[in-house]
């Protein structure tokens, strides 16, 4: 006959074991980490509305003093990511914002350390140079802490929404 010892304990052991070695301690600490980000929408948010010297942005002929506004994104080098000179809005009233850029390309930023500018412009050609209504920095980097989708940027009376997805 068996005895308790030779099949009992042995059972008791095996089945120790088992539950020691399935169990599975939580990670509270654990955070992903993302090394990309991908911008689909950029919103237009605010603009100051005369120029940096209080004069309106365009000269009023005809009852057109407001700006006509286009936006870029570019790197640090003036390099273009985003071309907005062909989405122009003419006379932009203050009413007007937010302007919503749904991106039909995303703009892929693979290097997060890499600073990126946001920059809203006043076409006044083919008769003048375009006048820099303002800009502000972006640096995914910064953002890395919590890996927010939406981010608010603000500068000078400029300030857009920048919405995306970290990959």
């Amino acid at each position: 006959m068996l005895s308790f010892k030779k099949v009992v304990l042995p059972v008791l052991a095996l089945l120790f074991v088992l539950l020691v070695v399935s169990c599975k301690k939580p990670n509270p600490t654990y955070e992903p980490s993302f090394y990309r980000f991908k911008i689909n929408q950029i919103s237009l948010t605010a603009i100051p509305m005369t120029d940096a010297g209080g004069s309106s942005w365009d000269l009023g002929i005809s009852g057109y003093q407001y700006p006509d506004v286009y936006m870029n994104v570019e790197d640090s080098a003036g390099n273009l990511l985003q071309d907005g000179t062909a989405d122009v809005r003419n006379d932009l009233q203050l009413s007007a914002l937010p302007i919503v850029y749904n991106l039909t390309t995303p703009i892929q930023m693979e290097d997060l350390s890499k600073t990126s500018y946001f920059t809203v412009y006043d076409d006044d050609s083919p008769l003048s140079a375009n006048d820099l209504i303002g800009k502000v920095a972006l640096k995914l980097a910064d953002y890395k802490i919590g890996y927010p989708t939406s981010i608010t940027l603000s500068s000078s009376g400029v300030a857009f929404v920048i919405n995306g997805v970290w990959y």
